[in-house]
């Protein structure tokens, strides 16, 4: 062998171990940048999600909203490599935590920060805050996720305000101030109600999310259960929560709707999480997480049905 034909062996390893190191690296990157979003996963979930025959949360969010975003940056990497020859390529960015805009678009959600006015709901025991405006701002904080997100948001309130009329008897105030909350949402024509509201409990152990849905209501159920999912893997919380079929008058109305319990008041360190402005911007990515996984879940449901 002369010397030139060696040091193109030479030369032909090297470009082979640089190409199997990339190839490593950008397994590695493409777990990692999986694993990142509103939602956290780590890489063993991910790994059982993408293997798992059965339907979840997880596996919707994956194969729909953060494989499609990770081949993009994958194909405009391999593009770079070919129009760039020997030129080194720069590392590809993890994708937005955010989902790209749009993946709402033309859905109408009603929001209904739950009391309001004289009525305050439940008072936190150590910070004195009413659940009416912690409600409100965690609200406002959804409504920004989903607006994110293309889809258009209706709210039922957006003050500290009684929906019922002012000379309304006191023991129908509070009928007709719900029935006017189902009514905003009615004449939006809105997709789905959610309702936001905050827990509370004798025990001050009991924490955790939970949403509620209409008995009999299947869509509702299947709305309840994905933001249950999306609140669990967004929130992490350490008592983990189902969702349950429950009778509240809010839920009445024509559409999927919901009641969404983000937490408990009554547990002073959930307490501090929900009056804290990061964890209330957690809550909204998470449910309009679980907005998206809903909206592919009804899909596809929709699809098998018609099949």
């Amino acid at each position: 062998m002369n010397k030139t034909s060696q040091k193109r062996g030479i030369n032909a390893l090297k470009v082979g171990s640089i190409w199997l190191f990339l190839i490593v690296a950008m397994a590695v990157l493409s777990l990692v940048a999986l694993s990142v979003g509103s939602a956290g996963y780590s890489i063993p979930e991910i790994l059982r999600a993408l293997l798992s025959g059965e339907e979840n949360t997880v596996k919707v969010i994956l194969y729909n909203l953060r494989l499609p975003r990770l081949l993009l940056a994958l194909l405009i990497t391999a593009g770079g490599l070919a129009l760039g020859g020997k030129e080194t390529l720069p590392t590809p960015a993890a994708p937005a935590e955010a989902s790209e805009p749009g993946a709402l678009s033309g859905l109408i959600v009603a929001l209904d920060p739950g009391h309001g006015g004289y009525d305050g709901g439940a008072r936190a025991q150590d910070s004195g805050r009413w659940e009416k405006d912690v409600a409100l701002e965690i609200a406002l904080e959804v409504e920004k996720a989903l607006l994110a997100r293309g889809a258009q948001v209706v709210l039922t309130r957006r003050e500290d305000v009684c929906l019922a009329d002012g000379d309304t008897a006191s023991k129908t105030r509070k009928r007709e101030d719900l029935q006017k909350r189902i009514d905003i949402a009615e004449t939006a024509d809105a997709d789905v109600l959610l309702s936001i509201h905050l827990n509370e409990y004798r025990s001050r152990e009991e924490s955790g999310p939970q949403v509620f849905y209409r008995h009999g209501s299947d869509q509702g159920r299947l709305l309840a259960g994905t933001l249950q999912q999306a609140l669990l893997d967004g929130l992490k919380p350490s008592r983990e929560r189902s969702a349950l079929a429950g009778d509240y008058y809010v839920l009445g109305g024509t559409m999927p709707s919901v009641l969404v319990e983000c937490g408990f008041l009554s547990n002073p360190r959930e307490e501090a999480l929900l009056l804290d402005p990061a964890y209330q911007q957690q809550i909204g990515q998470a449910i309009a997480d679980g907005l998206e996984a809903y909206e592919v879940l009804l899909a596809r449901t929709g699809q098998e049905d018609a099949a």
